[in-house]
């Protein structure tokens, strides 16, 4: 008893750390934008091939069975190829640019309507309705969303156009992000998709828009803010956020993970001085509601799983 509390507060701890190290990350990443002028396609693209480069060295110890196994099997390296282009490089790519264009606080929630996108794939697919539940959800999300975008006044915007259009965007590739690896993280694991994803997303990125032509001049500030992003705001965090999932399950996870965009409003307002209004504050709530939700509806519907099969051995 004793032994699995302790595995509980374990898993609570680093899902924890790992949602906070995210947001810590979003407002480096807008901090190398504003202060030092870094175009987003750079950030990306350098956090991306670090990350990848640090993940393949540690996992070449661990895991060499896997980084060589997943290149033989036809299907999977395939579905490797689309999550690292269509879903982690534009994931990256789209929430650095809602950054650029917003706050790392804003652009950190709009990507959390990803839930939402999932939803609707997952009911398309299956041809059945959204649940009370569910429509509540997506209530809440356009409440936040309204909220977020107009302080309730429906005549006009308070951040741009450009800026609302990035964090769709990245809402949906997060989804694209979190449907398309399912099966190949099951085969091989979390660790070693996400390793492949970042390097093969960081060289295709880094050709499409050739950011070495890019002259930067960094000082040991910016360096900093470089090693917070590729260190603690991808390596550290992905592997706390898996020890989590570990201990306490994917659920309970995603729902203590929701964490990461109150971390990315709160250190943007410290590092960075940006003032957010009470309706940002309430549009945000909104949405964190809605993930909370949708993973707690989750985790019920798995627990009511478990009871049918306890019942149906004994």
């Amino acid at each position: 008893m004793e032994s699995s509390k302790k595995q509980y507060l374990i898993g609570i701890s680093c899902t924890l750390l790992g949602a906070i190290f995210w947001g810590f990350s979003g407002a480096s990443s807008e901090y190398l934008m504003e202060v030092y002028h870094l175009p987003a396609p750079w950030i990306s693209m350098v956090r991306m091939l670090c990350a990848g480069i640090i993940l393949f060295v540690w996992l070449s110890f661990k895991q060499m069975d896997g980084l060589k196994g997943i290149w033989k099997d036809k299907v999977s390296w395939k579905s490797l190829l689309a999550f690292s282009i269509v879903g982690l490089m534009a994931n990256q790519l789209t929430y650095l640019m809602a950054i650029s264009h917003t706050n790392a606080g804003t652009a950190t929630v709009l990507q959390y309507i990803a839930p939402v996108f999932i939803l609707a794939y997952i009911c398309l697919k299956s041809h059945k309705k959204p649940n009370r539940k569910e429509l509540i959800g997506i209530s809440l999300t356009l409440a936040g969303i309204f909220l977020i975008t107009t302080h309730g006044n429906i005549q006009s915007l308070v951040i741009s156009p450009l800026g609302l259009s990035w964090g769709i965007l990245s809402a949906i590739t997060l989804a694209i992000y979190n449907l398309v690896p399912i099966k190949i993280i099951r085969k091989w694991g979390s660790l070693v998709v996400t390793c492949y994803g970042m390097l093969i997303g960081g060289v295709v990125g880094a050709l499409l828009f050739q950011q070495w032509r890019i002259k930067v001049e960094l000082d040991l500030s910016a360096l900093g803010a470089l090693f917070v992003v590729v260190v603690f705001g991808t390596v550290i965090p992905y592997t706390l956020y898996l020890k989590g999932v570990e201990q306490i399950g994917a659920v309970k996870a995603s729902m203590i993970a929701s964490v990461e965009p109150l971390a990315a409003t709160v250190f943007t307002a410290i590092l960075l001085g940006t003032k957010f209004t009470m309706i940002d504050i309430i549009g945000f709530l909104l949405i964190i509601a809605t993930v909370i939700l949708l993973a707690y509806k989750e985790e019920k519907k798995q627990h009511e799983k478990k009871k049918i099969n306890k019942t149906s051995l004994t």
